[in-house]
């Protein structure tokens, strides 16, 4: 009877048993059929961590690498806790294969994270454990993974192809399909990043039938994703789509949450541009809501930019200013380390809970040592008694957790609202700063106005007042019968020279006032240079002839200028009136015209043995600091032509540059573009004194 009772005690305990292990089952299924990854990710991830109780000490750092790995784009905390598991085991037993591989890991998390510093050291660890102990297919990746981190680096592409060049060269030679494909890939982003797009997408096609081979994977579709763009770059928008949805499916399916938030933007970005503002901001608002979620700083400036440009294209200016706000705020140099800190803390959350839970399992396992020490010696009903503890405190675990949860979500309610005040502080900061500096240009722009207003003034009234005098006192002597008819004559050569130099200031301050109130309109095309200088040399050929000053011009055949006629020619023309102007009689005047052999421009240099210039004149040439300067028959120059001549040759693309020696003269030069591509604004003008 006894035993009977015992037999039906200890049915019931493992139909007890069996009950709850069917519970936790089902619980399991819940959690895993919820959790983020691919079924076939979580299955390969769930097998691994199997296995790592029972391996060994080499097979568990294996096994640590490749769960950090496969963590890498969404997990980013769980990835460099299992990496940093590898590390701590393979270097007390010197398994350098895998410790470099684990630090070439680490470098990738953080390159992820947006934390370059901690991945580039990462990855040169990776290189000197891998070069010191001859591993080639760790030096071959720290190589990919250094150019990586140099191409991120604007004005260092030379470097990152010359890292990921070391790499190929490698993975060619341990004939690694997988490392080649990633090489190329790299290799692609970089000529993609220096606008050459024909040879990016042939690097970026050879990686993807790389990873063809191997499998149609994330890696695959980060290859899809870049041609996508490459194609986008050339506005092939069609083949850009397609590129784009077969990427995004492949990255769904993965859950790559990285790949995902890139294809998001790259939509965003066609949208954009064919101003189709609402499909943008939708696609754009979901790559942001990611890129918070999982950290992905440089997704995330790239969201904030759109949304940015988008605002201020629908005139939204206060959205518009409210999102440049924060991509100034992301794009700061702090918010790297606040990235730091927080994946610190986080580290540190993450260390402790692992310890709990580890401490769950112990007493989980000794309260089950107790049940088979019950079951066999029979005490049925220290079991029952036991299952009952481990309901009570399962009661309250579940209730501490809760007023856990409860608290954690008031502290985050609390953490918003001040992050939100802070946000709203800091954009009245901002509105209160810009105004104040927008205040400051403006009266400055002001006062400038007005001295350039005085100075006009002045300039104005000297220059004028000279030949009109001349011309009032002559005609008041020829009406008077005091002078001759010969006399007249020859005065009204010397008045005629006073009334040219007056008319040329006339326009060249109607041409200099047009350009600052309507702006200088400009109608490039490609031109005989030649032409144009030949037409300014007849028509200054009186001015010369007055002073017996000879013009020589040299010129190469079929000179070309991609510029303005009407305004090179007012250019010539300041510039060779000016060379007359300051050359003694009998002098000199040489123009030459030449095409610059290294640059796609035209250099005209006009060459005078006149007066030449002081220092401290050359440095006020092209402002109106001075008054009247008179040549060396008295001919009166403002500078006003000279400013006018800077000023048009820079909006062309070009560039003035003086060489002066008092008493010897002067050589001024100036460059045009020969094609449209080149005809891009310069900077200001360089002077050189010999």
């Amino acid at each position: 009877m006894l035993n009977h009772s015992v037999d039906i005690l200890i049915n019931m305990q493992d139909y007890t048993i069996h009950f709850l292990f069917k519970i936790f089952l089902s619980f399991g299924l819940f959690l895993i059929l919820n959790s983020q990854g691919s079924a076939q990710n979580i299955q390969k991830i769930d097998s691994l961590k199997a296995l790592i109780a029972n391996s060994s000490e080499k097979d568990k750092i294996k096994i640590l690498n490749e769960l950090g790995w496969e963590y890498r784009n969404s997990h980013f905390l769980e990835a460099l806790e299992y990496i940093n598991q590898a590390i701590t085991l393979a270097e007390p037993i010197a398994d350098y294969e895998h410790l470099s591989q684990s630090y070439n890991f680490k470098g990738v998390i953080y390159r992820n994270l947006n934390v370059n510093r901690q991945a580039m050291e990462s990855f040169y660890k990776a290189l000197k454990i891998a070069e010191t102990h001859q591993i080639d297919l760790q030096i071959a990746y720290a190589y990919n993974n250094i150019g990586d981190m140099y191409y991120q680096q604007e004005g260092y592409s030379t470097e990152a192809i010359k890292n990921i060049q070391k790499a190929i060269v490698i993975f060619k030679k341990i004939k690694n399909t997988r490392g080649l494909a990633y090489a190329y890939l790299r290799v692609g982003e970089v000529y993609r990043a220096g606008n050459k797009l024909d040879s990016a997408l042939i690097a970026v096609k050879q990686s993807l039938v790389l990873r063809e081979k191997i499998g149609k994977d994330n890696a695959y579709a980060t290859s899809l994703q870049r041609i996508g763009e490459i194609y986008l770059q050339k506005n092939q928008i069609k083949e850009a789509l397609d590129n784009f949805e077969i990427a995004l499916n492949i990255f769904k399916e993965q859950k790559d949450i990285r790949g995902e938030v890139n294809v998001l933007i790259s939509y965003a970005t066609i949208y954009q541009k064919d101003r189709e503002y609402s499909k943008a901001k939708k696609y754009t608002l979901e790559a942001l809501k990611k890129a918070n979620s999982y950290f992905f700083k440089d997704s995330k400036r790239n969201a904030l930019k759109i949304l940015y440009e988008l605002a201020q294209a629908q005139g939204d200016y206060r959205l518009a200013f409210e999102y440049q706000t924060q991509f100034v705020i992301e794009n700061d140099s702090l918010a790297n380390q606040d990235i730091n800190e927080l994946v610190a803390k986080l580290n540190a959350l993450n260390d402790l809970e692992k310890k709990e839970t580890q401490l769950a399992l112990l007493r989980k396992d000794q309260v089950l040592q107790k049940e088979i020490s019950f079951r066999q010696n029979i005490l049925i009903l220290g079991t029952v008694i036991a299952l009952l503890l481990i309901s009570i405190v399962a009661f309250l675990l579940f209730r501490s957790n809760q007023q856990k949860q409860k608290a954690n979500n008031e502290l985050k309610k609390q953490k918003e609202q001040i992050e939100q005040k802070s946000k709203e502080l800091l954009q009245l900061y901002n509105e209160n700063k810009y105004q104040k500096e927008n205040y400051q240009a403006l009266a400055q722009e002001l006062a400038g106005i007005n001295r350039t207003k005085d100075k006009l003034f002045s300039i104005t009234s000297h220059d004028m007042r000279s030949p009109l005098n001349s011309l009032k006192g002559l005609l008041g002597l020829f009406n008077d019968g005091n002078i001759t008819n010969e006399e007249m004559r020859e005065m009204t050569k010397k008045l005629e020279l006073k009334v040219n130099t007056l008319s040329e200031f006339l326009d060249n301050l109607l041409n200099w006032s047009k350009a600052q109130m309507q702006g200088i309109e400009m109608n490039p095309q490609t031109f005989d240079l030649s032409q144009v200088i030949e037409e300014n040399i007849l028509v200054l050929s009186p001015q010369a002839q007055e002073k017996q000053i000879i013009i020589h011009y040299k010129s190469q055949e079929n000179i070309f200028s991609f510029a303005d006629p009407n305004l090179t020619s007012l250019i010539l023309r300041n510039l060779i009136s000016n060379a007359i102007k300051f050359t003694h009689n009998k002098g000199d005047v040489s123009i030459e015209a030449i095409t610059l052999p290294d640059f796609p421009q035209v250099e005209v240099r006009i060459t005078d043995n006149g007066i030449g210039l002081e220092e401290s004149r050359i440095q006020q040439l092209f402002s109106l600091e001075s008054y009247t300067t008179l040549g060396t028959q008295q001919e009166t120059g403002t500078g006003l032509g000279l400013l006018l001549s800077k000023e048009f040759i820079e909006k062309q693309g070009g560039k003035i540059k003086v060489e002066s020696k008092k008493g010897e003269g002067s050589i001024f030069s100036f460059t045009l573009p020969t094609s449209k591509k080149s005809s891009t604004p310069s900077s200001s003008p360089s002077f050189s004194l010999q």
